[in-house]
């Protein structure tokens, strides 16, 4: 780490707030992967359904014991309870054993057809309710914005942890608007982040991993002006935050 004298606990608190982000976006992650692959998987139940009703009960009387249960699973999890699955699982069977015994196209078999296939009509709706609920595009949008913020938190993390520094100030500002350390802690790691990123553009400048700063030395002096205009504008905030809630509470006590 480039500078020591920050306390060793709120070093520690900073990484742990920050793999804290980095977990958390995960789950969310993880959330709108599952919501999208389960459309996905229902889509293709919902082109086999409208096409065929009959069709779809043959396939499903044909899954294998694996296959059934992430059926089951699926449809549970985002369409219907267990009681109204077994309906329309009792029902696909009927239409399956009615064409297996060669009774699908009698007359007699008519009323019993029909029956079942009205509880796959309405299961069809249900289907197009939970299709219609979700933006596919979209998640696939926000899945790809939080992976790359993963991304940044790491990188942010590791670079914190082996140098005391920042590559993205813009991007450090954002995160440590989200962690939950008070406001002197913020102040504190904030200026040793971004004190120590104008000593390594000094003193180091080809070691940082910054290509649009690496060789070139106009660049790196605009960086240096920028990031000192970025560590005053940061503390002044973080100042006058603490100010302001020092006028309020000293008034309250009046």
């Amino acid at each position: 780490m480039g500078n020591t004298m920050m306390n060793q606990t709120l070093f520690e608190d900073f990484l742990i707030q920050l793999e804290y982000l980095a977990l958390s976006t995960e789950d969310k992650i993880a959330v709108l992967e599952e919501i999208n692959a389960d459309y996905k998987y229902i889509s293709d139940l919902l082109e086999v359904l409208k096409k065929s009703k009959l069709a779809f009960a043959e396939g499903y009387c044909s899954l294998t014991k694996e296959k059934e249960e992430e059926f089951k699973d699926t449809i549970t999890r985002r369409i219907i309870y267990k009681e109204l699955l077994s309906k329309v699982l009792k029902e696909c069977r009927n239409l399956y054993y009615l064409k297996k015994s060669d009774l699908y196209q009698r007359e007699e078999t008519k009323s019993q057809r029909q029956s079942s296939e009205q509880v796959l009509e309405q299961f069809i709706e249900k289907l197009e309710e939970f299709i219609n609920k979700v933006n596919y595009p979209k998640n696939r949008d926000e899945i790809k914005r939080l992976k790359a913020y993963v991304e940044d938190i790491i990188a942010l993390a590791n670079n914190f942890e082996e140098y005391g520094s920042v590559k993205n100030i813009d991007f450090f500002e954002d995160v440590i608007e989200e962690i939950d350390l008070s406001d002197n802690e913020k102040k504190e790691i904030i200026s040793l982040a971004l004190i120590n990123n104008l000593e390594m553009y000094k003193s180091k400048p080809k070691e940082v991993e910054i290509e649009e700063y690496e060789t070139e030395t106009e660049k790196a002096a605009t960086l240096e002006n920028n990031s000192k205009e970025k560590i005053e504008e940061l503390l002044d905030e973080m100042l006058s935050e603490t100010i302001v809630e020092e006028e309020t509470k000293k008034s309250k006590k009046k």
